[in-house]
């Protein structure tokens, strides 16, 4: 368990393993900001969106949550 009481998993080879969660996106800007909010407590690790082009404020929402952001 880490500090937070969470279980970490582990890998025989390299020791504790991270756990990311990756959520696609294409123009999702009335529910992005909610749906981030909800999941960043039970992320361990790192959370992350790609976008496929979104052309409304999506990213914009996503960059001032400072969400790691791929295209």
């Amino acid at each position: 368990m880490n500090q937070r009481g969470e279980k970490k998993f582990m890998s025989p080879q390299s020791g504790p393993m991270r756990i990311s969660i990756i959520i696609p996106v294409f123009n999702e800007e009335r529910s992005i900001a909610a749906t981030l909010a909800g999941l960043q407590p039970l992320v361990p690790d790192e959370l992350m969106v790609v976008d496929g082009g979104s052309t409304d404020r999506t990213r914009e929402i996503c960059e001032s949550l400072g969400i790691t952001l791929i295209s």
